[in-house]
């Protein structure tokens, strides 16, 4: 049921799409992670593991997946806007599309969740 799933997962759309939006699409490899959940499900019902534990690790999980989601659409809305002067990163940080990929990444995060 999920084979169209993984395919576009999977695929490299680098290859094939040569603009901005490549990025974007690439972050598409993030639907591999929908596995992770049902293995925490199991997890939880086991005997080997203390509940408790493995549910506050799975919350913890959701919310740092949700988290970078949002702060990569964040960064890539502006990104394809070209930062100009309507955007996020021009009017609270400017400058910030010079700056490192953890800068980059860390301040989107921020303003994303802010």
């Amino acid at each position: 049921g999920f084979f169209f799933v993984d395919v576009v997962s999977i695929f490299p759309f680098f290859l094939v799409v040569d603009t901005k939006y490549s990025p974007f699409l690439e972050m598409l490899r993030l639907l591999r992670l929908r596995r992770f959940f049902p293995l925490l499900v199991v997890m939880e019902k086991s005997p080997w593991f203390n509940y408790t534990i493995v549910t506050i690790f799975k919350y913890f999980m959701m919310a740092a997946y949700n988290t970078h989601w949002a702060a990569c659409i964040f960064w890539e809305l502006a990104n394809i806007n070209d930062f100009n002067s309507t955007t996020w990163v021009y009017i609270n940080e400017p400058g910030l599309n010079n700056e490192n990929l953890a800068t980059q990444y860390l301040v989107s995060l921020y303003w994303s969740v802010t």
